[in-house]
């Protein structure tokens, strides 16, 4: 069983602007869908409560998680659980995760910061440009403490406005 960050990112850890993500990239959205989909995915309220607004419903064929300090807090869709401290969730996670080996960290940046120490992987998509507008940032990684597994540049095109590179990172064992 493992843990695993995913986000995009610009050249500055740059990840959102008023909840949304920073520019539209397909591919980038192919592949969160592909790492993602069949697992539970931890989302902080904010981030949660966006991808609502933008798709109408939860992340489909995954167990929605939500990190919320608010213990009022309640979704209002089924396959969404809350829980309100990191600790819940590892011990869920390790104890009734029915067979899931990957547990995906999809943000925001409260979050990321708060599963790091955890974290097995890392799945970045870094985006090669400066954004000026944004308001959330992805935590500085000790690059000491991972390792490159995979690193993949793409220039930009039509449907994809800047270049990109998706990086997998793994921690190093001590």
């Amino acid at each position: 069983m493992s843990i695993s960050l995913i986000a995009a990112i610009g050249k500055n850890g740059e990840l959102g602007y008023k909840g949304d993500l920073l520019v539209h990239l397909p591919n980038d959205l192919k592949r969160f869908k592909t790492l993602t989909t069949g697992k539970m995915c931890v989302q902080g309220r904010k981030t949660y409560e966006s991808i609502i607004k933008k798709l109408g419903h939860p992340l489909s064929n995954r167990i929605n998680i939500v990190l919320s300090k608010d213990s009022n807090y309640k979704p209002k869709h089924s396959n969404t659980f809350v829980y309100h401290s990191i600790r819940e969730i590892l011990h869920q996670y390790h104890n009734y995760g029915e067979g899931k080996n990957e547990l995906m960290i999809c943000g925001g940046s409260q979050i990321y910061k708060s599963f790091l120490p955890y974290a097995d992987y890392i799945y970045l998509t870094i985006i090669d440009h400066v954004f000026d507008k944004a308001d959330t940032f992805f935590p500085k990684l000790n690059l000491e403490e991972w390792k490159i597994e995979e690193n993949l540049k793409y220039e930009s095109d039509d449907k994809h406005p800047y270049p990109y590179t998706f990086i997998t990172l793994s921690r190093k064992l001590n």
